[in-house]
């Protein structure tokens, strides 16, 4: 009798899909920083960012300790404002 044993090639690309699957949603989240740093130098709009990140802006909207995590994340990525320059006095 013929034994149908599963492929090894087949097995592999099981475990490949399934650790792509989990690895996808914390590399989602990662890439707000990216994201935000491009925004900052105009290469994104505001709105796109939005868009690209709704799931994350609705559940920033409700869980406090999210909106708070993902903000300091995102606040790696800008560079601090800088002062307004003074003139200097002749």
């Amino acid at each position: 009798m013929d034994e149908k044993r599963p492929n090894k090639s087949s097995s592999v690309w099981v475990i490949v899909i399934v650790l792509l699957l989990l690895g996808s949603g914390p590399l989602y989240v990662l890439s707000t920083g990216p994201a935000v740093w491009l925004m900052a130098r105009g290469a994104l709009r505001r709105e796109q960012l939005v868009t690209i990140y709704a799931p994350l802006v609705w559940l920033q909207m409700r869980s406090s300790t999210f909106n708070d995590a993902l903000e300091s994340y995102m606040g790696l990525w800008v560079p601090p404002p800088q002062p307004p320059a003074t003139p200097e006095s002749s």
